[in-house]
């Protein structure tokens, strides 16, 4: 009898420690806040926080009419996430990844992610290329995922700052298989 309770605590402890290693606590993502053409192979290890230089500028619509007045910038924003819904979505499809092995240069970051699980282990997701759809885990180029990257950027506010001819060029947003709300981007354009 002793022995059956002992056999149950150490396996309640084995996948409690199992589980602390795979469930995602928070990610930390850094994120370009414009487009900047051209290949440049920022490097992921290397973004770093820059808080926008704030302009204003009055911003129009489609019809030419003031919407109102826009504080404009260019910089790396942060954020993190912690929504356990969101984190577990990111997981299942970061499980989904397979290695590409056509690609043979290195990234050309536009959003870093560092994530952290529960028992303290911490991987890196690096999203780069001119349109943001490039997918690097742990250094390894990744077979495209237009969930994920829908799921990532969608999370950060990463379409909030493009206009329609930008959207017009995110794969994941053109891709029918993702159910997904209307973006609304900071000119007040439905995506």
């Amino acid at each position: 009898m002793m022995n059956k309770v002992i056999t149950i605590f150490i396996s309640i402890l084995f996948f409690t420690s199992c589980n602390e290693k795979t469930e995602i606590e928070s990610i930390h993502v850094l994120y370009y806040n414009y487009r900047f053409l051209g290949e440049v192979y920022k490097d992921c290890n290397k973004m770093k926080k820059k808080i926008p230089t704030m302009k204003k500028e009055v911003v129009y619509n489609q019809n030419g009419d003031s919407v109102g007045v826009l504080i404009d910038s260019q910089g790396v924003l942060d954020t993190m996430l912690t929504d356990p819904i969101i984190l577990k979505k990111i997981k299942f499809e970061i499980k989904k990844l397979e290695k590409d092995t056509s690609i043979n240069y290195p990234v050309d970051a536009r959003i870093s992610c560092v994530i952290t699980y529960k028992g303290g282990q911490k991987e890196r997701l690096c999203i780069g290329g001119q349109f943001a759809t490039e997918i690097y885990y742990n250094g390894q180029p990744q077979k495209k995922n237009n969930s994920l990257l829908f799921l990532i950027k969608s999370s950060i506010k990463y379409y909030y700052w493009m206009d329609k001819r930008e959207l017009d060029v995110e794969d994941e947003l053109n891709d029918k298989s993702i159910k997904r709300d209307i973006i609304i981007n900071k000119f007040g354009e439905k995506y």
